[in-house]
C-alpha cells in the first residue's frame, strides 16, 4: 500500500480549524474545492491526461464515524475558463455541505433527541425567538451543566401557515426533556432517536429547507461552539482502493453505508463512508 503521510503544503480544510475558530458560519468545506479538478471550457477534466498526478486523500471525522475519500490533484493547472454557478446551484451546494456538517456535529456529540418548540397566539418576531432560545439555553446550562457550555444544535424554520417561526433543537435526553418542561410559549415535543442511522435521517429532515433563500436566519443552523467533531490527520494514497482499505482499518470494519458522491465532472468521484456500530 502506497501511503503518504508527509506534511502537505496546501491549504488545510477550514473545518479542521473549526474547534479553534468556534464559528461554524466560517466552517466552509474548502477541502472539497481544493480537491475539485480544475475545469476546462466545458467544465470537464479528462483524468487520463494527468497520469501519476493524482492521489487519494482520506479525511476522517473520527467522532462522527464518517470518512470521505477525495481525489486530489496536487499539480493540476487550469485548462480554461471556470464554469460559473447560478444562484440556485450555490444554494444547493451550500445546503448539502451544511447538512453534512450538522450531521457530523450531532453524531459526534450524541445529540440523540430532537426537541421541537412552537408558539401559540401571535406569531413572534425572529428577534423574540432568538431571545427565548437564549433564555432556554441559559436555563438548561444552569440546571444541568453548572452554567457550563454544553453541546446543542438549533434549526429555525418557517411554519407552513402564516410564516410562523418555530425551532428544532438537537440535544441529549436530559436537556431535551427539561427544555420541554421549561418551554412556556407554546407546544413542545421530544423525539428520542434510537441509533446513528436514524439520527442522520433526522438531520436530513432538519436540512430540508437549507437550500431555500427565504430562511429565518442567514445561517442554516446554529451549534454550540467548542464541540466540533474530531477530525483525524489527512492521509494520502496512490489509489482509491488503498485509501478505502486504510479507512476501513482506521474505523474498525467495513461500513454499512458507502457511496460515490455525485459531481459535475468526469473522472474519479469522492467516496463517502459512514459507520453505525455505536448504539445509544
Amino acid at each position: 500500500m502506497s501511503h503518504h503521510s508527509w506534511d502537505y503544503d496546501g491549504p488545510t480544510p477550514m473545518w479542521v480549524y473549526e474547534q479553534e475558530a468556534e464559528r461554524l458560519d466560517l466552517y466552509e468545506d474548502v477541502w472539497e474545492e481544493r480537491a475539485r479538478p480544475q475545469s476546462g471550457p466545458q467544465g470537464e477534466l479528462d483524468v487520463a491526461a494527468l497520469p501519476g498526478q493524482h492521489m487519494w486523500a482520506v479525511v476522517p471525522i473520527i467522532t462522527a464515524m464518517d470518512v470521505t475519500v477525495y481525489p486530489h490533484y496536487p499539480r493540476s493547472k487550469p485548462t480554461g475558463a471556470k464554469v460559473g454557478h447560478n444562484g440556485d446551484k450555490v444554494l444547493r451546494d451550500g445546503a448539502v455541505r451544511a447538512s453534512k456538517r450538522a450531521s457530523a456535529y450531532c453524531v459526534a456529540n450524541d445529540l440523540n433527541h430532537m426537541l421541537t418548540l412552537t408558539y401559540r397566539g401571535t406569531a413572534p418576531s425572529i428577534e423574540q425567538v432568538l431571545r427565548d432560545s437564549g433564555n432556554l439555553r441559559r436555563s438548561l446550562a444552569r440546571h444541568l451543566f453548572d452554567d457550563s457550555a454544553f453541546p446543542w444544535l438549533r434549526v429555525l424554520e418557517w411554519g407552513t401557515e402564516h410564516h410562523r417561526p418555530h425551532a428544532h433543537w438537537m440535544l441529549g435526553g436530559q436537556a431535551a426533556h427539561l427544555g420541554a418542561d421549561l418551554w412556556k410559549h407554546g407546544d413542545a415535543h421530544v423525539e428520542a432517536i434510537p441509533d446513528l442511522a436514524a439520527l442522520r435521517r433526522v438531520v436530513e429532515y432538519l436540512a430540508k429547507e437549507f437550500d431555500k433563500a427565504d430562511r429565518p436566519k442567514t445561517r442554516r443552523y446554529d451549534p454550540a461552539p467548542g464541540f466540533a467533531p474530531e477530525v483525524g490527520p489527512v492521509e494520502y494514497f496512490d489509489t482509491r482502493e488503498e485509501a478505502i482499505t486504510y479507512a476501513e482499518i482506521l474505523m474498525g470494519g467495513i461500513p454499512p453505508d458507502e457511496w460515490l458522491e455525485p459531481r459535475e465532472w468526469r473522472g474519479p468521484l469522492p467516496v463517502q463512508m459512514r459507520w453505525n456500530q455505536r448504539e445509544y
